[in-house]
């Protein structure tokens, strides 16, 4: 229901379906997903923010049920890859860094193909310490899987 309202431009009635599910049973990590992509396209990155933290928090622990069942909640690379793509929407580079580590720390990986975009974008923002670094791992990673060429990626960069 969450994703039908969202996909039919309701995203007051996603909100509303999520917080009310909130108070009869534990989401699933596909549901936080989606509700991360809501917020991040909606420009309500501090919801995100505060819900991914929740998530993070979570991990390490159950937690009852309204159904006293338990449950855990893992991120997994589409919440982390969701919180890059709401971090950068929102310029919020510090943050973008930070998620970004985590999700190595995790053992996932940046979708080469989606997110280099926002790579050049947080690049051009001069907020990520390290970008630079990543830009060149992706391209060599790409370049020998024959994805893009260095060319495009450098004239995006030097772009205005």
């Amino acid at each position: 229901m969450i994703k039908s309202s969202m996909d039919g431009g309701h995203m007051d009635d996603s909100i509303q379906i999520f917080e009310y599910m909130k108070d009869h049973c534990v989401p699933n990590i596909g549901t936080i997903n989606t509700m991360l992509k809501i917020y991040g396209q909606n420009d309500m990155f501090s919801k995100a923010k505060v819900l991914f933290e929740e998530v993070k928090a979570a991990k390490s622990k159950s937690y009852a049920t309204p159904g006293d069942g338990n449950s855990s909640v893992v991120p997994d690379a589409y919440t982390y890859n969701s919180m890059l793509e709401a971090s950068a929407s929102a310029q919020q580079w510090e943050y973008f860094e930070h998620v970004y580590r985590e999700m190595i720390v995790s053992g996932y990986q940046l979708d080469q193909n989606k997110h280099l975009l926002l790579l050049v974008k947080a690049s051009r923002a001069g907020k990520v310490e390290n970008v630079l670094i990543y830009i060149q791992t992706m391209l060599i990673y790409m370049s020998a899987h024959g994805v893009i060429s260095y060319k495009f990626v450098f004239q995006t960069m030097l772009a205005p």
